[in-house]
């Protein structure tokens, strides 16, 4: 009979049955012979054919020497290994003892294998009941028991023998690793755990006194370490093992196996066989694990050990009868059994003594009574039983790895129910539930196909229990087999019963050709030889669901539910043809990015508790299994991650169903992040953050490996999180490629080290560039495929559609070859929830993915459009809970959003490391707002000062364009539409959300008065904790006035000028000079500022009493509020900024285009260490280029000469700067270009120019470089007046393209496009920032013009038939794109508004930007 987890790993072939006996079989590969321990004699079996095994004969056993009254009786046998010394011979190992169990030093004596003949033999330990080969086949070991004699007057020590056989077999001695060291020890042993409980009796059955360590312990199995140096040996009446130094042949320690709770769930036991059939329940009581043999197998470099946990009591005498009277009854001299009824339980451990004691209960059940009386009063606190009626499975430091339970006898109840836990030598149902039930003894472990397998033996109910133990931590149940016949008598040898020893014969050794377990069954004297089936292999098919760049916008509040859709209709088609619905090999991954700052992000807050919670409850209900970190998880800090991730209880918010990923970030170094962080290469976890992930697919091991991109550093905000590798540029080097894979590879590595068996590998890796992930996929082993992600590119194969104006850029999947010459498949397809890509491939035996079994029909990107939605017919599969969430969201982002106020074409600069340490436009718009709204309550008002801490957020995006591994683009706010696609905020609408947002403190104004003294004493106070990196909430940012400072000087002597200007930024009063006081220091100015720092908030010095003439200007919060803005009172920040906006920036013509600047450009608040001072207006006009400042090298060194003659040294972090530092860099000018000293650099080996700009001393601050051949070197000829490419012309030479409308398109000889507006100012147009140089493809600018307020440029691509409009900003820098067919209405409406005749245009096939 058999039972199987689907699986009928090995069948029974063959046996033979033995008229002496089948106790221990070892195998001969070389003779393909059996030897078994057969009672007092070794049969020798052929196993030539092993379906019908044959005895040649007995091995002739040696008997000289041998005393009187004395017989050897062999315990066990051993078979040398092949390809070492011990290669064809036969080793046996014999106690030497008489009928009561006297005994002599016990033998080995050694065969050979061929002939039979006897080489030999050696004197070794009392009683070794094990016999084995080292590995290396050098040595021999045997396990000596050592057991007391019956009338228990003598107990041998126990020891472990180990025998050097290279030198051949005469003359042999053993070395003994015994246990008299540990004699002193006792104590602690037993407090440890280790189980003593041995006595030395007199010959009239009394104490004389306790046995000690050497005695008491009695080895019985060994097992080796994966090297081969170390060997673990079960103590099982002690309760332990023992660990043997070979080498040394010593023993270094006693480690204590511990005990099994019953009580728990899992470990649960038929405890009677009263209880009138099968009962498995748990109970109060502990197991003692107590193993007989002991196996080993290798994962990696770590040994991991299995025990059969048989459990055995010891008794003298051991039987009936062996002693004359008063002592022949078992146990007359020495017991340690009982059963629980006839114990005296402790009333409170146990308040339900009496029904515990019921037969039917567990008052049947055997338990020692030597362990249990915790407080010596007599009676039992706590039951031990013997055996834990399981395997378990130990790592190298003794730690309990994996126990199975209460499988043994679920499993046995299913498959045997009629004979459950029947004995060895009675058909009696239930007969040994109340003693050990099936008893586990024998175990063995072998290799199929790369799996490793236990076998273990079942002493009583018989037959072999088979687990797939490749996953020390998680082995699997695959199959219970038992040929016993329980029709016969089970001690006959008509069946097999009393399974005792297993070996384990591997397909290159078997006389088959296949795998083999031979069991030899002690009850019945049968040997059983079962055959291994070995499966052909069949691929495996998986089905991969992979997104990235989800990143939610405005959009998804539509793509999100029609993504829902198509998931669930494709996770629901049935693409195995089995005739059910769905495929079970289905995972869902993505590659990062899973949520963006933003509008979508934001609303969660209002809707959820938490931004970005709404984003996550989303990727719960798509149902993805692992993401891996892209870089925008990072742009709001960790805090965020720790609560997206982690959860919230309070505000009954989950967090993630899944991991997150990254093997090149170490997130322990961050103290938010570090509490997520799980051990790596296991089962997913909900909440947390590894390096890797195992997902059980139907069964399959799939290995998952996040990566993300290392130019996170600069991309957005990792916080303590350790980058790896560093340095890593946007575009890589090779040798910064092989280190970001060296970096994965160990995480692959070690996943697969972990999980035997393992042998298919996700990579999914958030690298920005597609480009990347191919370059890992040639550079790694071992992974299968990789998700891309950060570059939104669109694969498609033949079967493929498109959403409306989008266009393939490469082919789903691209295949590449890996380190090891097999392939990889790396997908990627759009985000923002626009494409689903679904990867449906095989994979070999040994998991290669198969290329050509790759289906365009079924494989892809699948578009969310609505079309997409009605080619599934999926209208009635979107997710209701995901229309749930975006309907809220929806709903909070177009009440907030509507309500618009102004217009702004610039990213309005409010973070925190910037607005409180610089001047920005969003702290320069706010300040002029609250100046503006002052003046029209006091017209004496002319300056405005506040806090930087008082802005706490920015009004825009910031995003990393798709594929950037740069800068970040900051970017006006998107546009926002309802339900119905009306816009509800225009692109680069300022909505009542971004000023509360971005004022949160809504601190209201206060009007005051202060002298010049007291202003600079002001300014002084707001830039006192500035160093540069210094982050106080005090930074000012002002209006109405300027001023410079050096963080060089000592606090409170910071400000070298200030001055009070006019709207125009003259000068209307000099109130700081070179650092000092100008004119009248009572001199008064009247100034608006936050109530708050009037009040002395931020330790502001502001002056009180009657003469500052303090007037608050905001009313109550119940007060009318006036004007267009109600939403904050009036005289408030929130309400003034709104209102100031709503006056002077309310639509595109007129919005907000102040972009800001870098403090080298800031001319408010003039930081002089990166800028010169400029405050103070000159005295006449003076020319920036004007000011002839020289440069010149001398003796190795640059400098320059200032218009008054003075010569000053250039010079690098503060030391003057030598020639060839950094290469041939000459010198060519240097200027004061807008109050920043610049230096231009030529470097003719490199072919390069470069500009250093420096601070007011000459000394480098920042630079950047360029090709010479280039648009920059052209704006460098106008700048610094040099014609650096000796063409007789400064700048570029420029052609007009088009001059129709009131923009003139002109183009340069290097093909830069330029716009001419009619007051003839030239401006380049550009690209993320720069001068856009046409690497886009193949794209010819047509025209320019400003539309209703856009600056907008008209392309055509002479190669595709298509048509482009580029939307810019006010300085013509793109802002975002559409592209048409030619021909097509959307074009020719373009060719009509720009002016140009739809005859011009022409096509080609690629994307405009």
């Amino acid at each position: 009979m058999t039972i199987n987890s689907g699986v009928s790993l090995i069948s029974k072939i063959g046996g033979f049955a033995s008229s002496n006996g089948a106790e221990i079989p070892a195998f001969d590969p070389g003779t393909k012979r059996l030897f078994v321990v057969a009672g007092d004699v070794i049969e020798i079996l052929d196993l030539a054919d092993p379906t019908n095994p044959v005895k040649i004969e007995d091995l002739a056993l040696n008997f000289d020497g041998i005393p009187p009254g004395f017989s050897p009786v062999p315990n066990s046998v051993a078979v040398g290994k092949a390809g070492t010394p011990s290669a064809g011979i036969v080793a046996v190992s014999l106690a030497i003892r008489d009928d009561l169990n006297n005994q002599e030093a016990g033998q080995v004596q050694f065969f050979d294998a061929t002939t039979g003949a006897f080489l030999g033999k050696v004197s070794v330990g009392f009683l070794p009941d094990m016999v084995t080969f080292s590995p290396d086949g050098t040595k021999i070991l045997t396990a000596n028991e050592g057991e007391p004699n019956e009338s228990y007057t003598v107990d041998p020590v126990g020891s472990v023998s180990i025998v050097d056989i290279t030198g051949g077999f005469t003359n042999l001695v053993a070395q003994n690793a015994t246990f008299d060291g540990f004699n002193a020890q006792k104590a602690e042993l037993q407090s440890a755990g280790v189980r003593f409980l041995g006595q030395i009796f007199d010959a009239d059955g009394n104490v004389v006194r306790e046995s000690t360590v050497a005695e008491d312990l009695e080895p019985e199995y060994i097992a080796f370490s994966g090297d081969g140096t170390k060997a673990w040996v079960t103590l099982q009446e002690n309760n332990s093992v023992a660990l043997i130094d070979i080498a040394t042949t010593t023993v270094e320690a006693i480690l204590p196996l511990g005990f099994k709770d019953h009580s728990l769930p899992g470990n649960g036991l038929d405890a009677s066989d009263r209880d009138g059939g099968i009962n498995i329940q748990n109970w109060p009581i502990f197991g003692m694990y107590m193993p007989d043999s002991i196996a080993s197998f290798a994962v990696g470099d770590q040994t991991y050990y299995i025990t059969a946990n048989e459990g055995d009591a010891r008794n003298r005498p051991s039987d009936d009868d062996l002693l004359p009277p008063p002592f022949d009854g078992e146990g007359d001299i020495f017991i340690e059994e009982a059963r629980i009824k006839d114990l005296v339980l402790d009333p409170i451990a146990f308040p339900n003594a009496a029904e515990l004691q019921a037969d039917p209960a567990i008052g049947r059940l055997t338990v020692t009574t030597k362990l249990g009386d915790t407080d010596g009063d007599g009676d039992f606190d706590e039951l031990y039983v013997y055996g834990s009626r399981s395997f378990s499975i130990w790592n190298s430091s003794g730690n309990l790895v994996y126990d199975s339970g209460e499988d043994f006898e679920r499993i046995i109840a299913e498959a045997i129910p009629d004979f459950f836990n029947a004995s060895n030598d009675n058909n009696d149902l239930d007969n040994r539930s109340d003693n050990k039930g099936p008893e586990p003894e024998g175990v063995t472990v072998g290799t199929i196909d790369g799996r490793t397998y236990a076998f273990v033996g079942l002493e009583r109910i018989g037959g072999v229990m088979v687990y797939d133990v490749t996953t020390p931590q998680s082995p699997e149940f695959v199959q219970y087999i038992n040929p016993r016949d329980f029709t016969v008598d089970p001690e006959s040898n008509l069946t097999d019963s009393g399974p005792e020893g297993l070996i384990f014969i591997n397909a290159a050794d078997s006389p088959n050709g296949k795998p083999l377990l031979v069991v030899t069954n002690e009850v019945s004297n049968t040997t059983a030889v079962f055959e291994v089936n070995v499966p052909t292999p069949q691929p495996f098919r998986l089905q991969l669901f992979h997104a990235a760049d989800q990143e939610a916008g405005v959009p998804a509040l539509d793509d999100i539910p029609r993504f829902s859709a198509v998931l669930n209709a494709l996770v629901q088609q049935d693409i195995d043809n089995d005739g059910t619905a769905g495929f079970a090999n289905t995972l869902i991954l993505s590659s990062g990015d899973a949520y963006i700052p933003g509008l979508f992000l934001s609303a969660s807050e209002d809707v959820f508790g938490g931004v970005g919670r709404a984003d996550i409850l989303i990727q719960n209900e798509l149902g993805f299994q692992a993401i891996a970190f892209g870089n925008h998880e990072f742009d709001l800090g960790t805090a965020l991650i720790q609560d997206l991730i982690g959860g919230n209880g309070e505000d009954n918010f989950p967090g993630t169903n899944f991991p997150y990923l990254s093997s090149n970030l170490d997130f322990t170094t961050d103290g938010n992040l570090s509490g997520l962080v799980v051990p790596d290469h296991q089962a997913p976890q909900p909440n947390s953050i590894a390096a890797t992930t195992v997902i059980d697919v139907n069964g399959e091991k799939i290995g998952i490996v996040g990566a993300t991109t290392p130019t996170i550093t600069t991309i957005s905000s990792p916080g303590g999180v350790t980058v790896n590798p560093q340095p890593f540029n946007g575009v890589p080097t090779p040798e910064q490629l092989d280190a970001l894979a060296a970096e994965i590879q160990a995480d692959v590595d070690g996943l697969l080290a972990a999980n035997p068996g393992l042998n298919k590998v996700v990579l999914l890796a958030h690298m920005q560039q597609i480009a990347i992930e191919q370059e890992l996929a040639v550079r790694l082993k071992h992974v299968d495929i990789i998700v891309a992600g950060g570059s939104n590119t669109r694969l498609l194969d033949e079967n493929d559609r498109l959403r409306a104006g989008d266009s393939a850029q490469g082919i789903y999947p691209i295949i590449k070859t890996d380190a090891d010459g097999n392939p990889v498949a790396v997908v990627n397809t759009d985000g923002n929830y626009k494409y689903l890509g679904r990867l449906v491939i095989d994979f070999n035996e040994n998991g290669i993915i198969i290329p050509e079994s790759y289906d365009p029909n079924i494989s892809g990107a699948y578009a969310t459009d609505d079309q997409g939605v009605a080619d599934l017919n999926a209208a009635g599969l979107i997710d209701p809970e995901i229309q749930a969430i975006v309907d809220q969201l929806r709903e909070v982002i177009v009440a907030k959003e509507s309500n618009v106020f102004g217009v702004s074409n610039v990213y309005l600069e409010g973070s925190r490391p910037a607005i409180r340490q610089q001047e920005t436009n969003l702290g320069n718009l706010t300040a002029d707002a609250n100046l503006a709204i002052a003046k029209t309550i006091d017209s004496s008002v002319v300056i405005s000062l506040k806090n930087g801490g008082g802005i706490r957020d920015d009004i825009g995006r910031i995003l990393v364009p798709t594929g950037g591994t740069g800068e970040p683009e900051r970017l006006p706010n998107e546009a926002v539409t309802d339900a119905e696609g009306n816009i509800v905020k225009p692109a680069g609408g300022i909505s009542e959300t971004d000023i509360a947002n971005a004022l949160s403190f809504n601190n209201g104004l206060s009007l005051i008065t202060v002298t010049a003294a007291e202003l600079l004493a002001l300014v002084e106070h707001g830039v006192a904790a500035s160093d540069g990196t210094n982050q106080q909430g005090r930074f000012p940012q002002v209006s109405g006035f300027a001023f410079s400072f050096d963080l060089n000087r000592a606090p409170g002597d910071r400000v070298l000028s200030l001055a009070i200007e006019d709207e125009a930024g003259n000068d209307l009063d000099v109130v700081v000079r070179n650092g000092e006081l100008v004119g009248d220091p009572s001199r008064t100015f009247r100034m608006v500022t936050l109530g708050f720092l009037a009040n002395g908030g931020d330790g502001y010095p502001f002056p009180s009493g009657e003469s500052v003439d303090l007037v608050d200007l905001v009313l109550p919060a119940d007060a009318p509020r006036t004007g267009l803005a109600t939403f904050a009172p009036d005289g408030s920040e929130q309400d003034v900024l709104a209102e100031y906006l709503a006056a002077n920036f309310n639509s595109l013509e007129t919005a907000f285009n102040q972009a800001d600047t870098s403090p080298e450009f800031d001319v408010r608040i003039q930081n002089l260490a990166f800028r010169v001072d400029t405050v103070i207006d000159s005295t006449g006009p003076v020319d920036p280029i004007a000011n002839e400042i020289g440069v010149v090298a001398e003796n190795g060194f640059f400098f320059v000469l200032l218009p008054g003659g003075d010569e000053v040294q250039l010079k690098f972090n503060n030391q003057p700067f030598a020639s060839g530092t950094f290469g041939n860099w000459q010198i060519l000018e240097a200027e004061t270009v807008n109050g920043i000293n610049q230096v231009l650099w030529q470097n003719p080996n490199l072919g390069q120019i470069g500009v250093w700009n420096a601070d007011s001393n000459w000394n480098w601050i920042s630079s950047q470089t360029w090709p010479t051949n280039s648009f920059n070197t052209l704006e460098a000829e106008v700048t610094f007046q040099i014609d650096i490419n000796n063409d007789d012309l400064l700048g570029d030479r420029l052609t007009t393209v088009e001059n129709q409308g009131n923009v003139s398109l002109l183009e340069g000889i290097l093909g830069n496009y330029y716009v001419q507006s009619g007051d003839d100012l030239t401006t380049p147009i550009k690209y993320l920032g720069e001068a856009f140089d046409n690497n886009l493809g193949n794209w010819q600018a047509l025209a320019a013009e400003t539309v209703q307020g856009v600056n907008q440029v008209l392309w055509q691509n002479l190669d595709t038939n298509q048509i482009g409009v580029w939307n810019s900003s006010a300085d013509w820098n793109w802002i975002s794109s559409n592209v048409f067919e030619a021909g097509s209405p959307q074009a020719i409406a373009q060719a009509e508004i720009f002016g140009i005749p739809t005859t011009v245009l022409t096509t080609a096939d690629s994307v405009l930007v």
